[in-house]
């Protein structure tokens, strides 16, 4: 599936950010919706749950069971460039340009908010890099996204389809009510560099063991490039 994006750097509640925009999301949102609704069921179904975020259940709560950028669909595909080429700018500008912060490991999971269901106060540490990409706001009001300064003042994006949004993993941010008539869906990712796997320093033959499993995108060759 072809796409164009474009990417901007900002800042969203003091915290460094990209913004990556689909110039057309509608048809990769129609296919990601499809692919996030059609695997709900068996992924609730056949994984355990974990409270998170203030919720006690849904598809939330097994985030750490699934990774959609490692689906089979076109759309995971094109979502999962647009992430890793979101990723790559934030550490073109942000990072220490060293090896170090080569890209390593994405976990990325499926949100889907349902009635007046909202995501609490949190954060994606010790992940580097945390995401967030809107798929479908459900309609009705709501469901905007705070972002939350050091100082706790905040900042509330508004609901925009096709939007991407990167900033440091430590970042704590948290989902309005939603009070659509369709499931709001959105896409989250954690972004895991180099440097965080002190492993690969002392070249540890399972140094990658703990990016290992069905939660996660391993980017060998960000490994097996760097000596």
């Amino acid at each position: 599936m072809s796409a164009a994006w474009q990417i901007e750097h900002a800042a969203v509640a003091d915290h460094p950010a990209v913004l990556l925009r689909f110039a057309r999301p509608e048809t990769l949102n129609a296919a990601l919706r499809d692919a996030i609704l059609d695997r709900e069921p068996a992924i609730v179904a056949n994984t355990p749950s974990t409270q998170v975020a203030s919720l006690p259940d849904g598809l939330t709560t097994h985030w750490q069971h699934f990774n959609v950028l490692t689906w089979p669909d076109p759309a995971c595909e094109t979502l999962r460039e647009a992430v890793l080429s979101g990723c790559r700018a934030w550490l073109d500008v942000h990072g220490d340009g060293s090896h170090d912060d080569a890209l390593i490991a994405i976990s990325c999971w499926a949100n889907a908010l349902r009635g007046d269901e909202r995501l609490g106060p949190h954060h994606h540490a010790p992940a580097m890099l945390l995401g967030n990409y809107l798929v479908d706001d459900g309609g009705g009001s709501g469901g905007g996204t705070l972002y939350f300064a050091n100082d706790g003042a905040h900042e509330r994006l508004q609901p925009e389809p096709g939007r991407l949004v990167i900033c440091p993993g430590h970042g704590r941010h948290a989902v309005e009510r939603h009070t659509g008539h369709r499931p709001r869906l959105s896409i989250a990712f954690d972004a895991f560099v180099r440097r965080q796997n002190p492993l690969l320093y002392l070249g540890a033959p399972d140094a990658m063991a703990p990016f290992t499993g069905p939660r996660w995108l391993t980017l060998h060759d960000s490994v097996e490039e760097i000596d």
